[in-house]
């Protein structure tokens, strides 16, 4: 436990730092696979595009469960990404992952690391045309609760949050992770169902907050 707190990405002892990355790039080439393959088998429909302005960039929203089917229905972005991520080791292969999908920049930091330094850089992204991701209910729950981060970023960046939603035929549930994650079932359907734009004022906030958690 303690070595799984003392080390972030940044920081890994250069005598191990070779097979570090060596197998956070093996681990989150493998996962990017499997994405393209369920990509491949399942049947994907995008609804809600055409609530989306071309010219404008976007934090999309969703819930920390829907990783899993937000990264096989994205497997490449067409916009630059600018994603806010847990700075700690064991989370470089979803650096990895990110890096595939075509994220150009990663701000490492979160709740109790750097969180509000990292928050500050993606409101800058955001202000120069760059899109993100993020979960409301992350990193670590409670589950499908929105936290005031989201909020915050659309404030400081003067950026509309657009809740993305996720339906699935047949899943599978993950037991053992906080949040139960949830994994399509190969050749089943996942539907992308993209919300109304939300942008979220300091005299809107707790209207704006239910509307986003009401499309989720």
């Amino acid at each position: 436990m303690l070595f799984a707190l003392a080390y972030m990405v940044y920081n890994v002892p250069w005598l191990i730092r070779p097979f570090f990355l060596f197998m956070s790039w093996a681990i989150g080439l493998t996962l990017y696979s499997l994405f393209a393959i369920f990509r491949l088998t399942c049947r994907v429909q995008y609804k809600g595009l055409d609530k989306l302005q071309a010219n404008q960039n976007y934090i999309y929203a969703f819930w920390h469960h829907h990783l899993i089917p937000y990264f096989i229905t994205h497997l490449r972005y067409r916009k630059p990404h600018v994603w806010m991520n847990h700075p700690l080791w064991f989370m470089k292969p979803v650096h990895v992952i990110l890096t595939l999908l075509g994220t150009k920049k990663i701000a490492l930091g979160s709740s109790g690391y750097g969180g509000r330094k990292a928050l500050e850089q993606v409101v800058d992204d955001l202000r120069i045309g760059y899109n993100t991701a993020i979960n409301p209910d992350g990193p670590a729950g409670p589950p499908c609760q929105l936290k005031h981060g989201v909020l915050d970023m659309s404030i400081a960046a003067n950026k509309a949050v657009v809740p993305l939603k996720f339906e699935m035929k047949r899943c599978c549930r993950l037991s053992f992770t906080w949040d139960q994650k949830r994994v399509p079932v190969p050749f089943s359907r996942i539907d992308v169902i993209y919300g109304e734009a939300v942008q979220v004022t300091e005299a809107n906030k707790q209207q704006a907050a239910h509307s986003i958690q009401s499309q989720l």
